[in-house]
């Protein structure tokens, strides 16, 4: 059994070698870096998915109640025409008068 290389006795270690457990942090170390890139790129994917998407929802949204304001409107300016139309046919009807005598 060799005490060489395993990280336990750095004086015994030849000059310039890297023992296994300092390799072994280094690749793990690396692996956590690519593997945090690799999350941060495919959150910003998929964020920026989401905006895009609710961009497109919003413009077809706001199309829609734009062309939904419009019949509205159009319904209120028939209706109105049609009620002044309506008052103009309509001839008052006059009350009857009461001849009722004032300070009894």
């Amino acid at each position: 059994m060799s005490i060489v290389g395993t990280g336990r006795f750095p004086e015994l270690e030849p000059e310039g070698s890297q023992s296994l457990g300092a390799r072994t942090h280094r690749i793990e170390f690396e692996s956590s870096k690519q593997m945090a890139l690799t999350n941060l790129i495919l959150t910003v994917a998929g964020v920026s998915a989401v905006i895009l998407l609710m961009r497109s929802d919003v413009k077809q949204s706001a199309s829609i109640f734009k062309r939904n304001v419009r019949q509205i409107r159009h319904w209120l300016e028939e209706e109105s025409a049609s009620a002044a139309k309506e008052m103009e046919k309509a001839k008052p009807k006059e009350l009857p008068k009461k001849d009722t005598p004032k300070g009894d």
